[in-house]
């Protein structure tokens, strides 16, 4: 069960694309795993055979948890395959050396072990938490062992399920929407608790970009047009591309920055809260295709269908609550991301140009949220300013325009 955000622990297998015995190739849709956040398409990562499925259709388990068995075309062996996973912790202490581990040992065991300076939550304690809304964490100063047991958890007052159904709010319910949204709370709670925010604000005059995408659109048919979210977030790539302080990932004390420019985009669902899936590669598409798949990826979030690679592994996030009438968006990092950009409405607004005259100019207000551990208010403020250069002069994302023919 792969891990498809920071902020999922489950998920449950909806339905099987293959049977044991069939031949896979890298890339295949093998299985459909159902998450608070959207039906979720797994693929495999190697070519091979699937000699097993341990996972049957209905059950829930957590990440880590194998679902598959695969003989890949470098092993010819499936004993030896699972004799070496039996041989990594906690696995081995699950069944005898001698003994192939069961369905039921390979589901049951916790598969991924956490490091020291993690909470290490038992099942039974997690479940409590979940039916009674506390956040394990605040159980952590009572806990008496390296694991947080039900019984802490239980010495934390809090609403219990029954209470919560009861409460009269749309929100306070059991469903999709009352657990992703409990879920991001819970991440974006752990966010402000671990992660220093700095803030930064720049408004932007964006009176070119527009001159120039209606001159762009006006040559197209409507289903080529181009949104202004499509150049705004090719040009927040060529930024981070140049300010790699804000491009990447935090994990277990170190900021690994990322070669490459992954862009989660903040999509609302009716019924599903908030998803972020994750545009891969931004830097090596035109603005044709970032808009492409752009519109592609917002359509299927809202019919709750993604792909497994469109969650998880973004190194910076873009959010936007301009359609919504709001000036500025003070945004929260989502980890292990290092800073996100919030984006508000366009307005008209009172402007100085070069000559010192007062002219009304369309602008929007761009908000970085950064993580004071691998920069600081002048590394953000520095990508907003070149984030501001490149719409400024709608030339330098010309190039990455297709020909209209």
């Amino acid at each position: 069960m792969p891990s498809l955000g920071a902020d999922m622990t489950e998920g449950t297998v909806t339905e099987w694309l293959v049977q044991a015995g069939d031949a896979v190739k890298k890339g295949d849709i093998v299985a459909v795993v159902h998450t608070d956040k959207a039906d979720i398409e797994i693929e495999v990562f190697e070519s091979g055979t699937l000699t097993e499925l341990l996972v049957p259709v209905g059950m829930t388990v957590p990440v880590g948890t194998p679902l598959a068995m695969l003989r890949s075309e470098a092993t010819h062996d499936v004993q030896s395959l699972v004799a070496h996973m039996s041989a990594s912790a906690p696995l081995a202490s699950a069944a005898p050396a001698n003994e192939i581990p069961t369905v039921d040992t390979l589901v049951s065991a916790p598969q991924i072990a956490e490091p020291s300076d993690r909470l290490r939550v038992s099942p039974r304690a997690r479940k409590l938490a979940f039916e009674r809304g506390i956040d394990v964490h605040a159980a952590a100063a009572l806990s008496v062992s390296e694991i947080i047991t039900s019984s802490e958890i239980a010495q934390i007052s809090g609403p219990t399920a029954t209470d919560m159904t009861s409460v009269d709010d749309p929100f306070a319910r059991s469903g999709p929407q009352f657990n992703s949204r409990r879920a991001l709370a819970a991440l974006m709670a752990r966010s402000k608790r671990e992660i220093p925010h700095y803030y930064v604000e720049h408004r932007i005059e964006l009176g070119g970009l527009l001159s120039w995408l209606e001159h762009e659109n006006s040559r197209r048919p409507v289903e080529q047009r181009v949104l202004m979210i499509a150049p705004v977030v090719a040009a927040v790539a060529v930024a981070l591309s140049e300010n790699p302080s804000c491009n990447g990932t935090y994990r277990d004390g170190e900021f690994q920055t990322s070669s490459n420019v992954h862009v989660a985009l903040a999509v609302s669902t009716r019924d599903r809260g908030l998803v972020a899936p994750t545009i891969r590669d931004v830097r090596s598409l035109t603005v044709d295709e970032l808009m492409t798949r752009i519109s592609d990826v917002t359509r299927r979030v809202r019919s709750g269908r993604l792909h497994q690679s469109e969650l998880g592994d973004a190194t910076f996030t873009v959010t936007s609550l301009g359609d919504q009438g709001v000036d500025r968006v003070i945004p929260v990092i989502y980890p292990p991301q290092v800073a996100i950009l919030g984006m508000g409405r366009i307005r008209r607004e009172a402007c100085v140009d070069a000559e010192d005259t007062i002219v009304v100019r369309p602008v929007m207000q761009f908000s970085l949220a950064g993580d004071h551990r691998v920069s600081d208010g002048m590394d953000g403020a520095r990508l907003l300013r070149r984030i501001q250069d490149i719409l400024l002069r709608p030339a330098e994302i010309t190039p990455h325009m297709k020909e209209t023919p």
